[in-house]
C-alpha cells in the first residue's frame, strides 16, 4: 500500500483544522498562543509522561491480547500505513494533529464544558475505535489529562506542543521500532538481503481446506500471485491452499499456484469467522468477492470455531450431460457454475484414484479454456452425497465450499437427489440447500488456526 491512504488522513486533519478556526472565528474566540523556555519545558515533561504512561498501557494490553480487535486494526491497517509513508510527512501529520485537534477541543470543552465532560468527551471520541479495557481508561486518563491543562492554561501551546510532540514520538517509534527488521539491511546466515518485509497473517480452515489470510493494507493486490506461491508453499512458506488478500469486507482469493478465483465457499466463510472474531463484523456480514457479493451468517462460535451460513448466489447448470472423451474413456460431467466453473462426474462408488486421475484431465481440459474445479459425486441416498475434490490451481484438496454446493445442484438437478443435501467430503461434511431458480446455500465449519508474522525477502 502506498502512502496515499496516509495522505488523505492529513487532508482531514487539515480540514478539521479549518472547522476550529471557523468555530472559533464566529464565536470571537480569543486562541492565546505564546511558546517560551518555560512552555518548551512543561511541554517536554508533560509529553514524556504522557508518553510513557500510554506506550506502556498500550503495550500491557497487546502483550496479554486485552482488546484483541484494536490490536489487530492497529497492527493490519494503522502501523502498515505509517511505515509506508516518509519520515517528512510524519511530522507535518504530527503537527497538523496537534493544532487542528487542540483547537476543536479548545472550542468544545473551555470554558463551556469543564474538567469532567473534557474526559467524557474524548472517551466518546475515540471508543468506538478503542474498545473497553484498557483503552477506555487510556481514553478516560488523556481526557483528564487534557482537561487539566485546558482548565489551568490560557495558552494553547502547551496542549498543542504535547499533542503534536506525542504523535511525532509514537509515529516514529511504529516507522522505526515496531518491527525491528522491516526496511534494513541485515546479514542473516552470511546472506545480503536488501529489505526483509514483515507481512501479518492469519491461518483458517474449514475442513481440511486451509487459507492464508492478508490485510491488502500490508500487500497490494500485483503482489498477490507471488506472495500466494510463496505463502502457500508446504516447505518453504506457511503452507495453504489459498490467499486470501482482505480490504475491510472485500476479498480477492489467489490459489496455490498463483492463479487469481474468482471465489472459494470455504474461503469466504474463513474470512468471515476472521472478521467475527476481531469485532469487526455482527452475526450477519456481506463479503464482496469477484463472483458477487456473499451474505453471511454466524449461527454458532465454539472457540476458535464458527458454524456459518452462507448465500452463495443463484447458480448455472450450464450442461446437463456434457459428454467428454479422456484417453479413450468416455465420460460425462454436468457444468455448473458457482460464480466459478464446476465439472461434476458423477460414479457407482467413489474413488480418489479416479479422482487423481481424472482430475488434472478434466482441470485443463480445451473444453475450459480458464481451468474448471472438478468434484467426483458418489449419490449415498436422497439427502446424501460423497465428493472427492480437484481444485483448479490446487490439486486434489479435502473440501470445498463451492464444490459441494456445485455437487449437490448437479445431484439434484439430474433427479438423483433432493433439498437440503448433506455432502460428504474427506475433510468433513456440509449441508446444501438449493431449489430450482433460488440461491444455493451452504452451512459449514471455519476454524481460527495460528497468526503469525512472514518475512518476505526481497533481494536487489
Amino acid at each position: 500500500m502506498s502512502g496515499t491512504g496516509f495522505r488523505w488522513l492529513i487532508l482531514g486533519e487539515l480540514g478539521l483544522g479549518v472547522v476550529a478556526l471557523a468555530w472559533a472565528a464566529a464565536g470571537k474566540d480569543s486562541i492565546p498562543f505564546h511558546a517560551d523556555g518555560r512552555v518548551l519545558v512543561l511541554s517536554l515533561a508533560l509529553t514524556v509522561c504522557l508518553t510513557v504512561f500510554n506506550f506502556g498501557l498500550f503495550s500491557l494490553g497487546r502483550r496479554f491480547r486485552m482488546a484483541p480487535s484494536v490490536y489487530s486494526f492497529f497492527d493490519e491497517v494503522l502501523f502498515p500505513l505509517v511505515r509506508r509513508v516518509s519520515v517528512v510527512e510524519l511530522l507535518v501529520a504530527a503537527a497538523i494533529a496537534g493544532l487542528s485537534e487542540e483547537l476543536l477541543f479548545r472550542g468544545m470543552l473551555q470554558p463551556r464544558i469543564g474538567l469532567v465532560a473534557a474526559s467524557l468527551v474524548f472517551g466518546l471520541v475515540h471508543g468506538p475505535s478503542l474498545a473497553l479495557l484498557p483503552l477506555g481508561l487510556w481514553a478516560t486518563v488523556v481526557g483528564l489529562f487534557l482537561g487539566v491543562v485546558y482548565e489551568r492554561s490560557d495558552n494553547l501551546a502547551v496542549p498543542v506542543l504535547v499533542h503534536g510532540a506525542y504523535d511525532a514520538v509514537a509515529f516514529l517509534f511504529v516507522r522505526f521500532g515496531w518491527h525491528p527488521i522491516a526496511g534494513r539491511s541485515r546479514s542473516w546466515n552470511g546472506a545480503s538481503i536488501s529489505s526483509v518485509r514483515s507481512i501479518p497473517f492469519a491461518k483458517t480452515e474449514a475442513y481440511g481446506n486451509d487459507f492464508l489470510l492478508v490485510s491488502g493494507d500490508a500487500v497490494s493486490v500485483r503482489e498477490g500471485a507471488g506472495l500466494a506461491r510463496a505463502l502457500c508453499d508446504r516447505h518453504r512458506g506457511v503452507g495453504g491452499d489459498g490467499l486470501i488478500l482482505y480490504a475491510g469486507r472485500t476479498m480477492k482469493l489467489f490459489n496455490r499456484d498463483g492463479s487469481p478465483a474468482e471465489i472459494s465457499g470455504n474461503g469466504v466463510r474463513c474470512l468471515a469467522a476472521f472478521l467475527y472474531s476481531r469485532g469487526l463484523a455482527g452475526d450477519g456480514l456481506a463479503i464482496e468477492t469477484d463472483a458477487g457479493t456473499v451474505e453471511l451468517s454466524v449461527l454458532e462460535r465454539r472457540g476458535c470455531r464458527f458454524l456459518i451460513r452462507s448465500n452463495l448466489g443463484t447458480p448455472s447448470v450450464q450442461e446437463l450431460e456434457l459428454p467428454f472423451e479422456l484417453e479413450g474413456r468416455d465420460v460425462v460431467a454436468t457444468i455448473v457454475s458457482i460464480g466459478n466453473p464446476h465439472c461434476v462426474l458423477f460414479t457407482e462408488a467413489m474413488d480418489r484414484s479416479s479422482l487423481r486421475a481424472l482430475g488434472p484431465l478434466l482441470e485443463s481440459h480445451p473444453r475450459f479454456p480458464e481451468k474448471t474445479n472438478v468434484e467426483l459425486v458418489e449419490v449415498v441416498g436422497r439427502s446424501e452425497i460423497r465428493v472427492g475434490i480437484w481444485e483448479r490451481g490446487v490439486g486434489e484438496t479435502s473440501s470445498s465450499g463451492t464444490g459441494s454446493a456445485a455437487s449437490a445442484v448437479a445431484s439434484i438437478a439430474k433427479g438423483l437427489a433432493d433439498s437440503p443435501l448433506f455432502v460428504r467430503c474427506e475433510g468433513g461434511t456440509m449441508r446444501v440447500e438449493w431449489r430450482r431458480g433460488e440461491d444455493v446455500v451452504v452451512e459449514g465449519e471455519a476454524v481460527l488456526v495460528a497468526e503469525g508474522t512472514y518475512f518476505a525477502e526481497i533481494e536487489s
